[in-house]
């Protein structure tokens, strides 16, 4: 006899958006170019501040990153479970030969 009441149901924890590309790179380029500000990181990533403004909202909200207020600036940090997430991010992007910005991850 199968009894329902002992399904077990597993919740997806991590929200849908950090796995989108445009997070994914914010991540990968704060591990690549260490601590810092929201202009230099819209810089790099070719997108709008009040965007930057919104993925590092999120990013905060599940751990992932920190930010530092230094003068009139805001510092972004990975925390450690951030620097984690982006370890596995890119063996992910490796067992696909996924470029960024222009380089093969090997």
């Amino acid at each position: 006899m199968n009894n329902n009441n002992n399904k077990i149901y597993v919740v997806n924890t991590i929200p849908k958006k950090l796995l989108l590309p445009r997070y994914v790179e914010m991540l990968l380029s704060l591990k690549s170019n260490g601590d810092i500000n929201q202009q230099e990181l819209s810089f790099l990533t070719m997108t709008t501040y009040s965007h930057i403004q919104k993925i590092i909202s999120m990013l905060k909200e599940n751990n992932f990153v920190t930010m530092e207020k230094v003068g009139r600036t805001n510092i972004i940090n990975l925390t450690k479970k951030g620097h984690e997430v982006t370890e596995h991010f890119i063996k992910v992007l490796k067992c696909f030969n996924i470029k960024i910005k222009g380089k093969i991850l090997k």
